[in-house]
């Protein structure tokens, strides 16, 4: 689960970089008029997206690893259990 997490998490680092160099390499384009105006809106909101789905990726990555650390600590309860029984 630590794996998955960790693909996870680097999506989630993947798409904010490239939100990040989208907005970088659009920053200073120059453009001017109401075709400019568009795309900054469209962009904006893009960008938000990208943002915002990174952050629900982080959130899931987050959730699996305690999902993970639930799982190792029932196991590791069990094999005590179990080892009390076998003694």
């Amino acid at each position: 689960m630590a794996a998955a997490a960790a693909r996870i998490e680097g999506a989630a680092e993947h798409a904010r970089q490239r939100a990040s160099l989208l907005a970088t390499a659009t920053a200073h384009s120059g453009w001017d008029g109401d075709g400019a105006r568009a795309f900054e809106q469209r962009e904006h909101e893009l960008l938000g997206r990208v943002r915002r789905a990174a952050s629900e990726l982080d959130d899931a990555a987050a959730a699996l690893r305690q999902h993970g650390a639930a799982v190792r600590r029932e196991l590791e309860r069990r094999d005590a259990h179990l080892g009390q029984w076998l003694r």
